[in-house]
């Protein structure tokens, strides 16, 4: 779910040693309807193990579940948000959960699992400081639901889940007091893919890479991010099978309902091993996350770590920031493949950052700074079995350090902005807090041409032009109307 369809906070674990191009074409989570893919006739593939529990039986309809104690599960009186949840086709969705939180927000995970906290007796909930961030209600038999314990002053925003089904389309800016709210559900489908050498020996490599797109066959819209929602259900092993060095979690979701959606088309490159083409099968999505496990053979003639250290100049390492802070993607090509991906931190700047099992070979390496599109120069190094040094040279980029006002005060909290090159395209920045600093920019003119704060105390007064000069810090003090 991307940004107001479908966006989840999903730290995924950054891997260099599992490189996934799963297809030709990457579909990508959407709010509404489901998404068509192009159709591939699939080639000969070994077999597939499948290790852990299978998942339930072919599924039937979706069962009606008893109501939880204290709950409202219909339209009983008092102040309530009403409505029906339904499956595709319009049949009712008996014993589904409804979701809902304040607009605007979105809740921590632990808050998906929470048990409701306490409700008063008047209707109103408990106070504040007692009631539960996500409040839920069970769908009667007919589907209809009836949550309460809302604030009646705030507006909410709606979602539903259900054994093997989940609400894509969220439903915001529902107040106390709606009635008639439709919540439309579609069927899930899940499986994690594990890869381990020939043998069943772990993987040799790092945990830095990135997937390279994901395709099925049919008219199926995978999840690229875990809907916090699917944690109210319990499934069994689905956050332990987010995806890793070695691992990698697929869900998806469709209008129709079978035992398993397939085949998954999936390619997997890993540096060091054979390519492997599989086509796997994605059952529903039910009472546990099933696990598929792939067996590479190995294909390096050695294996050699890497030191990388950026050469910057003063401009970025007068800038405070923590070692782990990430500031940017280290390309890696060998042998004309990939590239892959590696994410470095602050560390590659004072120090340098380690990168260990990587296959011998030639390489062409280059860095690209974080939000900021700036790209290094390119260079070639024969990789050697054992220790290897890699010096890149980015101090020819510019640094750019905004101080953004809010009334007289200044600004401490995250924004996003919006910058526009005189020659390139527009590129979005994020600032988690201050300082608001690019470190990496392509020397040039750009004009700031939008900014607002992630709370929307603030959005910029009026677009600037800036000049970012090779080496230099340019400072900037900007201010944005709507002060608090």
């Amino acid at each position: 779910m991307n940004g107001s369809r479908l966006a989840l906070a999903c730290a995924g674990a950054v891997a260099l040693g599992l490189v996934l191009w799963l297809g030709a074409a990457r579909l990508r989570g959407r709010t509404e309807g489901v998404g068509g893919a192009s159709e591939r006739t699939p080639s000969p593939a070994p077999a597939l193990r499948m290790d852990a529990a299978p998942v339930d039986a072919a599924p039937g309809p979706l069962r009606e579940a008893s109501p939880a104690p204290g709950r409202e599960t219909g339209a009983e009186s008092g102040p309530a948000i009403r409505g029906r949840a339904t499956l595709p086709g319009g049949a009712p969705c008996a014993g589904g959960t409804v979701l809902a939180w304040l607009d605007g927000t979105l809740p921590g995970a632990e808050e998906f699992r929470a048990p409701d906290g306490p409700v008063g007796p008047d209707g109103k909930g408990a106070p504040e400081r007692e009631r539960p961030l996500v409040q839920r209600a069970t769908t009667a038999a007919d589907g209809t639901f009836a949550l309460r314990g809302l604030d009646p002053a705030l507006g909410y925003t709606l979602s539903a889940v259900a054994p093997g089904a989940l609400c894509v389309a969220r439903v915001n800016g529902i107040a106390v007091g709606a009635t008639g709210v439709e919540l439309g559900l579609v069927y899930t489908y899940g499986v994690t893919i594990r890869l381990r050498e020939a043998g069943g020996g772990a993987l040799r490599s790092t945990p830095s890479s990135f997937g390279r797109g994901r395709r099925f066959s049919g008219e199926i819209e995978t999840l690229d991010e875990l809907p916090y929602e699917l944690l109210a259900l319990g499934i069994a092993g689905l956050e332990e099978g987010a995806s890793t060095v070695d691992r990698m979690r697929i869900l998806a979701v469709s209008g129709r309902e079978e035992a398993e959606l397939g085949p998954f088309d999936a390619l997997v490159k890993v540096p060091g091993y054979r390519s492997r083409s599989e086509f796997v099968p994605v059952p529903r999505l039910i009472a546990s996350l099933p696990e598929a496990v792939l067996e590479l053979e190995r294909d390096a003639e050695g294996w050699g770590s890497l030191d990388v250290h950026l050469v910057a100049g003063p401009s970025v390492l007068g800038l405070e920031r923590a070692d782990d802070a990430p500031i940017g993607v280290l390309y890696l090509s060998l042998n004309q493949r990939g590239p892959l991906e590696v994410g470095l931190h602050g560390r590659a700047l004072v120090a340098s950052e380690p990168i260990p099992d990587l296959p011998t070979g030639p390489y062409s390496f280059w860095f690209e700074g974080k939000d900021s599109a700036y790209e290094s120069r390119r260079v070639e190094l024969e990789l050697v079995a054992g220790a290897n040094t890699l010096a890149l040279d980015v101090s020819e980029a510019g640094t750019l350090l905004l101080e953004v006002r809010a009334g007289d005060e200044p600004l401490d909290g995250a924004l996003t902005a919006r910058f526009s090159p005189s020659d390139g395209a527009p590129f979005y920045a994020t600032f988690p807090r201050p300082p608001y600093a690019l470190p990496f920019v392509t020397p040039g003119r750009y004009r700031l041409a939008e900014l607002a704060a992630a709370d929307g105390a603030c959005r910029l007064d009026r677009a600037r032009d800036l000049e970012i000069l090779a080496g230099k810090l340019t400072f900037e003090v900007v201010n944005c109307a709507g002060g608090r």
